[in-house]
């Protein structure tokens, strides 16, 4: 509970602190009269499993300014997840993750500076797909064995924070940090092609958490 206190205490005084260094009324880039906008971005992705490789993640979100300080957004990223193999988990393989996520992005545009410090927090779904080592694939189907392996789709969230170069009232350069958080299982199963016999099981707690670092373009109409 007092990590948690802390945790808000600290966002709360982060918040005051960028509160005092901006104004809606005279920030420079504040989007007043969109609408609606669309973000693109891409970057590194640096799992908290050790048996997932670093890997690229790109993606896409419609915005909503609300305000100045406010703005909605509902996007996707898409990513191929290198895996190797363990005991308690995934085989190797990779797994294809896909979150969706709407969130909040609390923004505090600076007076004198064209730069927008922000904090985001977001929650959603992820579609989840697992694909098997095509080559530990044919090994056991050389030895008369069909193996398959699923990944089950999963609820997911994200919070972090950025800055944004405010280039015109139209056009924002994002950079931004995010840790995402996710758990899913997978199932998986061993058939013997002659005698028709199958094996199977779960693992459960695939952890999909993971630090997000990207850098994109940010447009409003």
């Amino acid at each position: 509970m007092s990590r948690r206190m802390n945790l808000f205490a600290f966002l709360v005084s982060v918040s005051a602190f960028f509160s005092l260094l901006s104004s809606p009324a005279t920030a420079q880039g504040t989007a007043f009269k969109s609408s609606l906008g669309m973000a693109f971005q891409g970057g590194a992705v640096f799992p908290s499993d050790a048996f997932q490789d670093t890997h690229a993640a790109a993606g896409a979100a419609f915005l909503i300014p609300l305000s100045p300080r406010f703005h909605l957004e509902f996007g996707a990223d898409y990513m191929r997840i290198p895996v190797r193999s363990q005991a308690e988990g995934l085989s190797q393989g990779r797994l294809t993750h896909i979150p969706g996520l709407l969130g909040l992005r609390v923004r505090f545009p600076l007076r004198a500076l064209p730069l927008s410090p922000y904090f985001s927090v977001a929650a959603g779904y992820a579609y989840n797909a697992f694909s098997l080592d095509e080559s530990a694939v044919e090994t056991y189907r050389a030895l008369g064995f069909e193996v398959e392996e699923t990944c089950r789709s999963a609820l997911a969230a994200a919070g972090g924070a950025g800055v944004e170069v405010i280039l015109s009232s139209k056009i924002t350069i994002d950079i931004r940090g995010l840790y995402r958080f996710s758990r899913t299982s997978s199932r998986w199963s061993i058939s013997d092609q002659v005698t028709g016999n199958t094996l199977s099981g779960t693992a459960e707690d695939v952890r999909l958490d993971a630090i997000q670092v990207t850098a994109g373009l940010r447009f409003f109409f």
